[in-house]
């Protein structure tokens, strides 16, 4: 029988569902695991899909992840595949009435292949945890691999007004 890469892309996806994912609010993280979300974050091939371009001090990230505790539209959370650290999804915006929200992703720089696992997270927490009813991002349009990944999820390009970003919607229905 010929090999068939269509076979063991499915296969490989349904191993996925499988898999364990465990979700740490940022204000839960240890002193190392803050830091170490920092480090990727100033990672250069992370910070230049960011819209703040510009390194983080540590004192910054600190008082950043301090300030979290007390906003109720915003939640950022480390991923860790078993006890591996994945990456960072967080939900901005987060409108409880409206049922929608912000979002945002990133890998551990030094690991590769981890978009559609932390892509799980994002529509789990998203629809399952949060109850939402759609979700967006705004990516930049020169980001083809996130945008690739983006219309893998069944994500819809919207219309906007921004010169360099693409807005990309998910509802509930389309997951």
């Amino acid at each position: 029988r010929e090999f068939d890469e269509n076979i063991l892309f499915k296969m490989s996806l349904k191993m996925l569902d499988k898999v364990e994912f465990n979700l740490v609010n940022f204000y839960d993280l240890t002193l190392d695991e803050r830091l170490m979300v920092l480090k990727w974050r100033n990672h250069k091939d992370v910070r230049k899909w960011m819209l703040t371009k510009e390194k983080i001090d540590k004192n910054s990230h600190l008082n950043f992840i301090s300030s979290l505790r007390s906003k109720e539209n915003r939640v950022y959370l480390l991923v860790k595949r078993y006890d591996v650290a994945v990456g960072v999804i967080d939900f901005t915006d987060i409108d409880k009435k409206d049922k929608c929200a912000s979002f945002g992703i990133y890998a551990n720089p030094d690991l590769v292949g981890e978009g559609r696992g932390l892509m799980r997270c994002v529509k789990s927490y998203a629809f399952d945890t949060l109850g939402l009813k759609k979700i967006n991002a705004t990516v930049y349009k020169s980001n083809a691999k996130a945008i690739k990944l983006y219309h893998n999820e069944n994500f819809k390009s919207i219309k906007s007004n921004l010169v360099d970003m693409l807005k990309m919607e998910l509802i509930y229905e389309d997951r």
